[in-house]
């Protein structure tokens, strides 16, 4: 079972975040409390509201926008594949930053330059010495298929 959580605390109360609705249901049910602090009349016990989501309409939601930008078509605005690449980054960052991860999966600096048609990294000051780290179990991977089989191929994108 997997964990999420968020408390968000303030003057007059706080929002707490529990749970993620996803296919495995292994992060609980997905919840919204609401708390308003009273400090002067709650005697220690606030008042609590608990919302419980049971449906996600987001990918619907996204699914709808999407169709819709196609059929009229709009130039996409939410969603795009640069939002994807810049989500992307800061996972990367994230993993970086974490000195353990980054030492047991040999996680390179996200701030070296990548050669944007080779997709590898470069020296910066020089544009040569042109080299591909070794792939670590958790990079980045892109699926398609392969037009000559049915078999997936997958490519490492490094940032």
């Amino acid at each position: 079972r997997h964990c999420f959580n968020l408390d968000i605390n303030l003057e007059k109360g706080s929002l707490i975040l529990g749970g993620i609705l996803s296919g495995s249901k292994s992060y609980g049910a997905e919840t919204l409390t609401v708390v308003y602090a009273n400090p002067d009349n709650d005697q220690g016990d606030p008042k609590e509201i608990m919302t419980r989501y049971n449906v996600d309409p987001s990918w619907c939601a996204e699914i709808k926008e999407f169709c819709g930008c196609i059929i009229k078509n709009r130039p996409i605005t939410s969603g795009t594949s640069d939002d994807a690449l810049q989500t992307m980054k800061i996972v990367y960052k994230i993993y970086y930053a974490d000195k353990k991860w980054r030492r047991i999966y040999d996680i390179k600096n996200p701030k070296v330059q990548i050669d944007r048609k080779l997709r590898i990294p470069v020296n910066p000051s020089t544009r040569s010495g042109v080299f591909r780290p070794p792939v670590p179990e958790h990079s980045v991977r892109f699926f398609g298929t392969d037009r000559r089989s049915l078999y997936p191929m997958s490519q490492t994108s490094y940032f």
